[in-house]
C-alpha cells in the first residue's frame, strides 16, 4: 500500500485513518502517526493520483511549490513522490476552522457595530494571507473559501497544486472555481484559449469574490437560475457584480466599495494590489473601532 511504503521512507509509523475525497481523479486521505501520544497525536494528508495523469502534474507542481514556500506554509510539507504507478504529495494536517465556521461566528455577534468589526478584521486577515504569497513573487490561482484555514487566530492558506510564480507563464491553469474566476479569465476559457492569462488583477477579482460570498452567501454574479456551466462562464465574462441590496444583504456601504473596487469587469479599473485594499480596509477598521468604544 502507498502510505506503507511511505512510512517507511519517511520512518514513521504512519496508519490509514479515513478517506477525505476521491474525485477528478485525486484521492485525499487522512494518516496518523501512531508513535505519537493518543492525547495529541500527529496527522498527516495523502493526496495521490496516477501517476503521468494530469492530476499528477499538479501534485508535482504542488510538491514543489510547497518546497519553496516553508516558511510561508510553516512547514506544511513533508514528502513527495512516486510509488506505484502512483505520484503523492505527503503534508502536516491542517486542523484549524473552515471560513464558514469562522462567518457563523461573527454573523451571530449581536451589536452591528462590533459585526462589521469582526467582518473587516476576517477580510484583513484573508487579504493580508494572499498579500503576503504576492511579495514571495508566487500567485495561487485557486483562491476560494475552502482554501483557508483558520488556526490559533491565523489564516493559513493551502492548496497550492495551481500555484505559479506570478512572472510565468502557467501551462497547468485551465480555471479553477468558477464562483471565484475573473471576467477575463472565464472570457479565456469561452474562446477556448490554449493559455489563460493570469496575473495579481485577476487574482484581486478573486479575492474580492471569495469576501464577497462569504459576507452575502451568495456569487458575485446573477446565476441562481442554474444556468449551465457555459452559460455561468459567459454571464461572469460579460455580467454586472451585483450589490449588497441586490442580494438581499446587510447594508455595509464602507466595506461593500472596497470590495467592488476589485469586482469592476473592466480589469483596468480594478486596484491594482493588495496592499491597496488592505488600507483601505485599515481605514474602515480604525473608524469603526473608534464608533465601537464610544
Amino acid at each position: 500500500m502507498l502510505h506503507a511504503a511511505i512510512a517507511k521512507k519517511i520512518a514513521k509509523p504512519l496508519v490509514f485513518v479515513k478517506l477525505i475525497s476521491d474525485r477528478r481523479g485525486t484521492t485525499v486521505v487522512k494518516l496518523v502517526d501512531t508513535s505519537t501520544s493518543e492525547s495529541n497525536p500527529t496527522y498527516y494528508a495523502l493526496k495521490f493520483s496516477e501517476a503521468n495523469s494530469d492530476t499528477a502534474k499538479l501534485i508535482e507542481n504542488e510538491a514543489l511549490v510547497l518546497q519553496d514556500l516553508t516558511n510561508f506554509t510553516d512547514g506544511l510539507y513533508c514528502d513527495s513522490g512516486e510509488f506505484d504507478n502512483q505520484a503523492y504529495l505527503l503534508t502536516k494536517w491542517l486542523e484549524g476552522r473552515r471560513l464558514v465556521d469562522v462567518v457563523r461566528d461573527v454573523k451571530s455577534i449581536a451589536d452591528r457595530c462590533e459585526r462589521r468589526v469582526g467582518w473587516l478584521e476576517l477580510a484583513l486577515n484573508l487579504t493580508k494571507k494572499v498579500h503576503e504569497l504576492h511579495t514571495l513573487d508566487y500567485l495561487h490561482y485557486d483562491i476560494q473559501p475552502e482554501h483557508f484555514r483558520e488556526i490559533d487566530g491565523k489564516l493559513q492558506l493551502f492548496d497550492f497544486g495551481l500555484s505559479c510564480m506570478g512572472d510565468s507563464i502557467n501551462i497547468l491553469y485551465k480555471g479553477a472555481l468558477i464562483h471565484y474566476q475573473s471576467p477575463e479569465v472565464c472570457n479565456y476559457i469561452v474562446q477556448e484559449s490554449k493559455i489563460i492569462q493570469y496575473d495579481i488583477i485577476s487574482e484581486i477579482y478573486s479575492v474580492a469574490a471569495t469576501l464577497f460570498v462569504l459576507y452575502t452567501n451568495k456569487t458575485v454574479m446573477d446565476y441562481d437560475h442554474k444556468p449551465s456551466l457555459n452559460e455561468k462562464w459567459q454571464i461572469i465574462a460579460t455580467g454586472t457584480p451585483r450589490t449588497f441590496k441586490e442580494v438581499e444583504a446587510e447594508a455595509f456601504p464602507e466595506l461593500e466599495a472596497v470590495l467592488q473596487a476589485c469586482l469592476v469587469p473592466d480589469r483596468d479599473k480594478r486596484m491594482a494590489d493588495l496592499s491597496e485594499v488592505i488600507m483601505a480596509l485599515e481605514d474602515i477598521l480604525t473608524v469603526h473601532e473608534s464608533t465601537d468604544k464610544e
